[in-house]
């Protein structure tokens, strides 16, 4: 479930988040925003993915907006409370620990 006193919200075409006080917690840098699953939120910069709708370059970042992992061109997706994948059309997957550890790297050649 997401954390309910930290919100997603657009303004002026940018993404950030804001408190239920409406007060700006992380500023609106980000092309698009998924709301936080704990004390972490996925975001996303650079031009819109044909597949998926969002943008191509995908981080991983914390309540202060630290970023804990990179942009890159590869999507970033929560497969638990615990657990994230990074992968690029499911043929590079990397795992991690909601910290943003590494705990795996796997490479489809198909």
């Amino acid at each position: 479930a997401g954390n309910t006193n930290i919100l997603a919200a657009e303004a002026n075409e940018k993404w950030g988040y804001i408190n239920i006080d409406n007060d700006t917690l992380i500023d609106f840098k980000f092309d698009e925003a998924d709301p936080f699953r704990g004390e972490l939120a996925i975001v996303y910069n650079g031009p819109t993915d044909r597949y998926t709708s969002k943008p191509t370059n995908s981080a991983l970042i914390n309540f202060k907006g630290d970023i804990i992992l990179p942009f890159e061109t590869r999507k970033l997706k929560f497969l638990s409370a615990n657990l994230l994948m990074r992968y690029k059309y499911n043929y590079n997957i990397n795992l991690y620990k909601k910290v943003g550890v590494p705990i795996d790297s796997i490479y489809y050649d198909s």
